[in-house]
């Protein structure tokens, strides 16, 4: 199973972050090497073998969210995490009952 491993890196002299990502079978574990960029050529940029630079599955994409939101990431746009929408909509369910109530507004 790939495992992956985000946090914040100040060894290279900044505010870096760190991806390892390692695979852990029986009593061998692989690690990722870093990344080697291949310039292409214009006509072998829509090629059928051209291959993503890495592919993961849902739940080591979901780790990996997390480990970025732990490290303090957070989207640069966006209505924010659902948790806080369900809280902001209750919220607004509760004003509008107690504004209706108090201007005696039926809203079944």
């Amino acid at each position: 199973m790939l495992t992956l491993k985000v946090f914040k890196s100040y060894r290279f002299g900044g505010d870096k972050i760190s991806i390892f990502a390692e695979d852990i079978e029986g009593r061998r574990i692989a690690v990722g090497e870093p990344l080697i960029f291949k310039t292409l050529d214009s006509n072998d940029l829509w090629a059928e073998n051209y291959q993503p630079t890495l592919t993961l599955e849902k739940t080591a994409t979901q780790k990996l969210m997390d480990d970025l939101w732990d490290c303090g990431f957070r989207p640069s746009e966006g209505t924010g995490s659902a948790g806080c929408l369900a809280a902001t909509q209750r919220h607004l369910s509760d004003i509008r009952k107690i504004a209706f109530d108090r201007l005696k507004i039926n809203i079944d």
